[in-house]
């Protein structure tokens, strides 16, 4: 059999977000990962934002998503030292 295989979830192409930098999304989770907590850290860690700057917004969108899914990660783990709810 020739060709590619088909794309499943754990290999399909991240998307891109900033075209003028080609910055795909995956990058721009990974850099939110390792610390960059704003537009500017993610822009100096990926690139994205430095050219047109359209690709902004969906770099704010994809910081709040990774750092509210860092909070529910970090909420469990609280809970579970005993201490007092507020």
């Amino acid at each position: 059999m020739t060709g590619s295989p088909p794309a499943t979830a754990a290999h399909r192409p991240s998307p891109r977000i900033c075209y003028c930098r080609d910055v795909d999304e995956a990058a721009i989770r990974a850099a939110i990962r390792a610390g960059a907590g704003d537009v500017d850290a993610v822009a100096d860690r990926t690139g994205a934002t430095t050219g047109c700057g359209t690709c902004r917004f969906d770099i704010e969108q994809l910081l709040a998503d990774e750092l509210a899914r860092a909070a529910e990660r970090a909420a469990p783990a609280a809970s579970g030292r005993g201490e007092a709810p507020s």
